[in-house]
């Protein structure tokens, strides 16, 4: 009976052991990829609530968009870009905004913002006419 209840002991010591070691590499994981100001986004937690913030199956589009964008920065011979310009003017109720969209297949890719004066001057250069552009195509 002592020599079963020995060998289980050292059983589970064992399975212990293992179980610490998973623990361990599981650890230096976590803490590998928690190294990434951007994951370590999506591990924030509301202080009143204690739950997480944002929801971390986001990051799965978000991983679909990269795919797009690493295809993108590969392929050398670019012959398309579709880009979206959205501005907001706030006059002077709250901050104006211009943001730059990059239109991939499954959605859009957020590529830049610019606020207040500098939103302006851009949408100012963006939608003004020159006589150096020519006529339009809806001309």
């Amino acid at each position: 009976m002592k020599k079963k209840i020995a060998e289980r002991i050292f059983q589970l010591e064992k399975e212990l052991n293992e179980k610490n070691n998973e623990i361990k590499k599981m650890e230096s994981r976590l803490k590998h990829l928690l190294k990434s100001k951007f994951i370590s986004l999506y591990d924030a937690k509301d202080s009143k609530t204690g739950e997480y913030i944002y929801n971390i199956e986001d990051v799965d589009y978000i991983g679909s968009v990269e795919e797009e964008i690493m295809k993108h920065k590969i392929s050398k011979n670019v012959l398309e870009d579709k880009l979206i310009v959205g501005y907001d003017l706030s006059d002077d109720k709250d901050h104006t905004c211009l943001i730059v969209c990059r239109h991939m297949k499954n959605g859009y890719l957020l590529l830049n913002n610019y606020y207040d004066e500098e939103a302006n001057k851009l949408y100012k250069k963006l939608t003004e006419r020159s006589e150096k552009n020519g006529v339009s195509i809806t001309d």
